[in-house]
């Protein structure tokens, strides 16, 4: 992935990325200017120190007396951005 974004900041290609992967080290020195346009997704960890992560696991922890699994923030995260799009007035397809 690095290699992509050195080579789209090369041809001046400044458009928001979306991608699966982590941005690690490696991307972030090779291009720190092609990586502040990067978006990811990143899979769910229960110890993740946001306060995102930290607000859902404690909810989810308080009603169902476990820690959540991928499955559910997944389910999760995806109704949120449902709610969020309706919310918005945007037409659903």
């Amino acid at each position: 992935m690095a290699f992509i974004l050195r080579q789209m900041q090369d041809l001046r290609m400044r458009m928001p990325t979306v991608g699966m992967l982590w941005v690690d080290a490696m991307v972030q020195k090779s291009s720190p200017e092609a990586a502040s346009i990067y978006y990811f997704a990143t899979p769910y960890l229960p110890t993740f120190d946001t306060p995102s992560v930290k607000s859902f696991t404690d909810a989810y922890r308080a009603k169902f007396q476990r820690d959540p699994s991928k499955y559910s923030a997944i389910a999760y995260s995806s109704t949120m951005i449902l709610a969020e799009t309706a919310n918005l007035g945007a037409p659903m397809r």
